[in-house]
């Protein structure tokens, strides 16, 4: 429905907020990379794009009807559940569509291809405890959002249990607690090298790979600690475009050392 909104006179006023920002797409019912790449604009130009449909909200020159429709579209994007919802399903999909081009290539073992696909499962399994992280993220970024804590939201189901079934709380406990520490790992890494990496995929590609890893070490009975280890893991089962931020992060720890 937004994409159908900008049409072609529509276009260049979004165009000219969102910049060097992702453009709109539409969404694909069939292709992972282009859903990827829909929700991963929608998630980018969040705040351009609701700057230019207020933009054409305010056009008096607008007709009344599509004045309204605007309106009407930039008020539910500024819904605090629509843009964690929106986040959420750009990590989901991104790590998807990493996967999906992987498991594409004609030269792939199938042990790889297995243990790569096994650590997806887990990985959007594990993101049922990430809830608040995603809720605070969006908070700090829109600060003028519906910001009620969705947590607080008594009637029927919470939006958090709509979207994933939520597991033990001693398990939550103890996941948030590592999850704190690995987010400020990569934000003190980005800071530095911030041309380089981005922080939240690199959030995602470490909580992914960490799926993997146990994975390999369960069927291989061996232990993969050391970063020198991962990183020759990368390597050696071809798996460094799944993880480029991750790949960058221990290329560039390494050549330190």
């Amino acid at each position: 429905k937004l994409y159908n909104f900008f049409s072609t006179h529509r276009w260049n006023t979004l165009t000219e907020y969102l910049g060097s920002k992702k453009v709109l797409k539409s969404f694909s019912q069939t292709r992972w990379f282009a859903r990827a790449d829909a929700v991963s604009a929608l998630q980018e130009g969040h705040k351009q794009i609701i700057e230019a449909l207020m933009s054409i909200a305010e056009d008096t020159e607008q007709p009344r009807e599509t004045r309204h429709e605007a309106l009407s579209l930039s008020r539910k994007m500024g819904n605090l559940e629509f843009i964690i919802l929106t986040e959420i399903w750009s990590t989901i999909l991104e790590r998807t569509d990493k996967t999906s081009n992987f498991l594409q290539k004609e030269t792939i073992a199938i042990d790889v291809a297995t243990n790569l696909f096994t650590s997806l499962d887990n990985f959007i399994i594990n993101l049922r405890d990430k809830f608040d992280y995603f809720e605070l993220s969006v908070k700090e970024k829109n600060s003028e959002s519906d910001c009620k804590d969705l947590s607080q939201r008594t009637r029927g189901r919470s939006s958090r249990q709509a979207f994933f079934d939520g597991s033990a709380p001693s398990v939550q406990l103890n996941g948030k607690e590592k999850f704190k520490e690995l987010k400020q790992s990569c934000k003190e890494f980005v800071e530095i090298y911030y041309e380089d990496a981005s922080e939240k995929e690199l959030e995602m590609e470490c909580l992914h790979l960490t799926e993997y890893v146990k994975i390999v070490q369960s069927s291989e009975n061996e232990e993969t600690n050391s970063l020198s280890e991962i990183y020759h893991l990368l390597k050696e089962n071809k798996i460094e475009d799944t993880f480029p931020n991750v790949e960058i992060a221990l290329r560039i720890f390494l050549s330190m050392m």
